[in-house]
């Protein structure tokens, strides 16, 4: 039974044929028609070419084929994830320079006194806090930008 498939499959375009008629209009052009167009109709018989197989020849160029595609998706998902983490890192960036921006803003109100000193003191301390965590969470991220450029470089020397 499982085999009346395939077999109908593979019978069916050789039945598949075509009659085409050419016939010849009242200018002497040839026209073609499905059906007879006259006492005079030529019979053509066309039978529809024999499809190449799209389909890999063996395993091994098929199991290539799918190492390939696999490696190309992989290096697009290097690539976007790439773009995210530079975006990231800008994002980090600007930030990091706002969180500044507004300390130095709050620096000048400080006094020239000890109160306005040790208030300037704390500000400087805490921009220091700020600054060091921004670029430690900036390194990472171009940590991890630079990682993926490796793997995009070592699957593309496979």
């Amino acid at each position: 039974m499982k085999w009346i498939i395939p077999f109908l499959a593979s019978t069916l375009p050789l039945l598949a044929q075509a009659e085409i008629y050419k016939c010849l209009d009242e200018h002497g052009k040839p026209t073609f028609s499905q059906r007879p167009c006259g006492d005079a109709a030529e019979v053509i018989t066309v039978k529809p070419q024999k499809q190449s197989d799209p389909t890999p020849s063996s395993r091994e160029e098929y199991s290539e084929q799918l190492e390939a595609i696999s490696t190309r998706t992989e290096i697009k998902k290097l690539e976007r994830e790439i773009t995210k983490l530079k975006a990231r890192k800008r994002s980090l960036t600007r930030k990091m320079d706002a969180e500044l921006a507004a300390l130095r803003q709050k620096k000048l109100y400080a006094r020239n006194n000890l109160a306005g000193a040790t208030w300037e003191e704390s500000i400087s301390s805490e921009m220091q806090a700020v600054s060091a965590s921004y670029k430690t969470k900036i390194q990472a991220t171009q940590d991890r930008i630079d990682e993926a450029k490796v793997d995009i470089q070592n699957l593309t020397t496979k």
